[in-house]
């Protein structure tokens, strides 16, 4: 129910408080779970939208460091981090596209 407040109001484009509803669930139930590896992401990507690159940029940087082995949520948070880590690779290759030789 908190997780999908956050998911509503990303939706609706309220992105500030679709934020601060993502900071407070990684606050109250951490960051290992799967629910909580897609919150880092989305909060990400918020974060990008509302213009705080280096904040996006560190959280989808956290995305792939959060993964264990034998966990039973293994798949969906792969997958999760494999979309943080081809986000940041899809901004590097968009800087090195703008080198004017």
């Amino acid at each position: 129910m908190f997780f999908s407040r956050g998911l509503i109001m990303e939706k609706l484009n309220q992105l500030t408080n679709a934020g601060k509803v993502f900071e407070d669930y990684l606050k109250r139930y951490g960051r290992k779970n799967a629910t909580g590896i897609e919150a880092i992401y989305r909060l990400a990507r918020v974060q990008r939208r509302l213009g705080k690159v280096d904040e996006s940029n560190a959280n989808l940087g956290l995305r792939g460091s959060c993964i264990e082995k034998n966990s039973a949520a293994v798949q969906l948070r792969a997958n999760y981090a494999s979309k943080a880590m081809f986000e940041l690779a899809e901004m590097k290759f968009k800087e090195y596209r703008s080198i004017r030789l």
